[in-house]
Order: structure tokens, then C-alpha cells, then sequence
């Protein structure tokens, strides 16, 4: 794991990969960015009861991953803020999927023979939306796990549709052939979305020789 070589690091040992492929790991991944700061203070504070002295690095640390030191009424705002999104995307997503069951179970919101031309609009819509995250998720990596839950929830259901609307007949193969574009999405969505394994000092190292053994971002010390 990663934060086998991090443990590494703070004891002033040979981190078992590329110290650059360490600090592109911290710089992505927050867990462990703050398991590191929760380390080295540990670390700081143990060598303090022992008799000696260890500098404490979190200044260091935040610096070197791009992140400032924050008072405590920052974070705290964070905190809220983030918890506010969250209660917010949520109770927004089981509002949609309430809609969806509604309409599952019959219910048209109004819809009427004369609407047709406003379904083909909402889909059209929905083609956007999915066309321009496949792209986005392309060239922006943080965004592919989502997409990838999108992906997958909106192929299953559109699947059985799919299905369902060949059985009956009420499907054309041009119609089908349309959601090909979705089915290649969802595979190269799973292809790119990192395993827990992918970031393991075996893995890191393997992957990219290339930044071979850069110097740290992140400056550290060796035990005392």
C-alpha cells in the first residue's frame, strides 16, 4: 500500500518506490495526504515523550501537496459546506428516482400523445449531457468514477428497456444501434477507473520507471 512506503518515509527508510510516484499519489488522494499529517504527528509527539526532538512536517506536508495551513474555523465552514452538498445531491438524486419510479409504474406527469416531441427534446438533452461527460471524463480523471456510476445505472435500465421494446416490437434496429455509443462508454469508464491495488508501491513503481528516483516534493527527515 502506499502508505506502507509514507511509514517508510517518516522513519527515514527506503520508501520501496519512486519517492515522485509517493508525492503524485498525496497529491491525489486526500486519505492519504491526512493519514500522513496524523503520522508525522504522532510521530512528532511520541519523539517528544522519548527525550528527542522531531520537527514536525505538516507545514511541509500541506506545502508540498499544494495545500495551505487552515484555522480551524475554515475547516469547520469546509465541513458544513461539504455536508451541505451532500444532503443536497442527495435528496436531489432520490428525488429523480422517485420520478423514474413514477413513471415505471405509469404514472405520465402529464404527458400526452401531442408531448412526443418534448420526450425526443429531454432525450436529446440527456445525449448532451452523457456525450460531453464521456469527453470531460476523457481528459479530467477525478470525473470518471462518477460517470462510471452513471454509465452503469443508465445501461442496466435502458438494457431492460431495450429488451423489453424488442419483445414487443416497438423498437427499431437504427434505434438500437443509438445506444451503442453508451455501451462503449461504460467499458472504457471501467477500464479507467483505478483499483485499490493500483495504488500499492509495487504497482506504483511498475507503472512509471520513468520518474525513476526524483527527489521528494515533500520534504522529510530521516529518524533521530
Amino acid at each position: 500500500m502506499a502508505r506502507e512506503a509514507l511509514s517508510a518515509r517518516l522513519d527515514g527508510e527506503y520508501e520501496g518506490v519512486p519517492a515522485a510516484r509517493v508525492d503524485e499519489h498525496l497529491e491525489e488522494c486526500s486519505e492519504c495526504c491526512a493519514w500522513y499529517i496524523r503520522a508525522d504527528t504522532q510521530a512528532s509527539s511520541l519523539g517528544a515523550l522519548g527525550g528527542t526532538r522531531s520537527d514536525d512536517l505538516t507545514a511541509s506536508i500541506l506545502a508540498g501537496v499544494g495545500v495551505n495551513p487552515v484555522s480551524r474555523a475554515v475547516q469547520t465552514r469546509e465541513l458544513l459546506r461539504r455536508n451541505l452538498v451532500r444532503a443536497g445531491l442527495t435528496m436531489s438524486g432520490c428525488g429523480q428516482i422517485g420520478v423514474a419510479m413514477a413513471q415505471m409504474a405509469g404514472y405520465d406527469f402529464g404527458m400526452s400523445p401531442t408531448s412526443a416531441g418534448h420526450v425526443l427534446n429531454e432525450t436529446t438533452a440527456w445525449a448532451m449531457a452523457l456525450g460531453v461527460g464521456m469527453i470531460v471524463a476523457a481528459w479530467w480523471r477525478p470525473a470518471r468514477a462518477g460517470l462510471l456510476v452513471v454509465l452503469a445505472v443508465f445501461t442496466a435500465v435502458l438494457a431492460g428497456y431495450v429488451v423489453h421494446d424488442a419483445v414487443t416490437d416497438t423498437i427499431t434496429a437504427a434505434r438500437i444501434a443509438s445506444h451503442l455509443p453508451v455501451l462503449l462508454g461504460l467499458v472504457f469508464a471501467a477500464l479507467s477507473v483505478r483499483r485499490p491495488g493500483d495504488d500499492s508501491p509495487t504497482t506504483i513503481g511498475a507503472a512509471d520507471a520513468r520518474h525513476g528516483q526524483a527527489g521528494a516534493v515533500v520534504s522529510h527527515h530521516p529518524a533521530a
